[in-house]
């Protein structure tokens, strides 16, 4: 005979449902208790970066500030020059190109080395400021050429006229730079200018003057008047007193005068253009004594 409880089965299943389950995102073990924090890898990196670089940032600040980083250098140069002489890489060679002016004594002062001195003693950037800067020079290039050779490559400065101030004479070029108060005997036919900031305008007056050959081929000097305007002095001629403004116009005037007229040709002392649409001469003693004779008997 088979027995079936038929009310064992029900209470089973009860006590099956009501046991607690297991979660699949609830943390097991001692893991569970802790939140775990993760680090991204970058940072990781950045932060033994830091902790590296940080002790070796102070470290060369620490050399720096106590002079150690250049007596080290100083020691490794000295012994690098100690060396080279051995090597043969001495100056036996300097060769200057587009030097015409320039004395040659001038420029192996400003390079700085001689034959015979070590190659490494020449710093070609200082070498090349120390050369620009002598009057005669515009640009230059300073070069070593392995193992016994340096090149230099000069520009010079074109003279253009003769700066006359305070009693001493002076070469400058079309911007007014200076070039040299040495030996000027070879410039005499260039146009004196005479001013404290004449030597910044000639070039714009020699431009519009230019322009008339037969004139400009007569000036003998330049004079900058309150900083504002010029008188040009004509080789045995009269002072002409250009205007502050439209100097083309009065200077083509003067040349239509002088060509239709003869006015230079006469006695004139000075002709005075800075006026517009004016012209004033004074005549020299004779012409003028001449002229009051005239007006008498007529």
């Amino acid at each position: 005979m088979t027995f079936n409880d038929s009310s064992a089965t029900p209470r089973s299943r009860k006590r099956t449902s009501g046991a607690p389950r297991p979660s699949r995102n609830r943390p097991t073990g001692r893991r569970s208790r802790a939140a775990r924090i993760i680090v991204p890898k970058r940072l990781k990196r950045v932060a033994v970066i830091g902790l590296v670089a940080f002790p070796l940032a102070l470290g060369l600040h620490w050399l720096y500030r106590s002079g150690t980083v250049e007596d080290l250098v100083a020691s490794v140069e000295i012994e690098i020059r100690r060396l080279i002489p051995w090597n043969g890489l001495t100056v036996r060679e300097i060769v200057v190109t587009g030097r015409r002016h320039t004395a040659d004594e001038d420029i192996a002062a400003a390079l700085g080395v001689r034959q015979g001195d070590p190659l490494s003693d020449l710093d070609p950037r200082e070498a090349r400021e120390r050369i620009e800067a002598l009057g005669w020079v515009r640009s230059a290039s300073v070069r070593r050429q392995f193992p016994h050779a340096v090149l230099v490559g000069i520009v010079e400065r074109r003279p253009f006229a003769l700066w006359q101030r305070k009693g001493r004479v002076s070469l400058v070029d079309r911007d007014g730079e200076l070039i040299s108060s040495r030996d000027l005997e070879q410039f005499n036919r260039l146009p004196i200018v005479v001013g404290e900031d004449a030597p910044r305008h000639v070039g714009d007056l020699v431009a519009v003057l230019a322009r008339q050959p037969a004139l400009f081929g007569r000036i003998e000097s330049a004079t900058r008047v309150s900083e504002r305007r010029w008188d040009i002095r004509l080789q045995g001629g009269p002072t002409v007193r250009l205007p502050e403004e439209d100097v083309a116009g009065a200077w083509d005037l003067l040349a239509a005068l002088a060509t239709e007229h003869r006015l230079l040709e006469r006695d004139v002392i000075a002709v005075d253009l800075r006026v517009k649409d004016r012209l004033a001469v004074r005549l020299g003693s004779a012409s003028a004594v001449k002229r009051r004779g005239e007006g008498r008997s007529t």
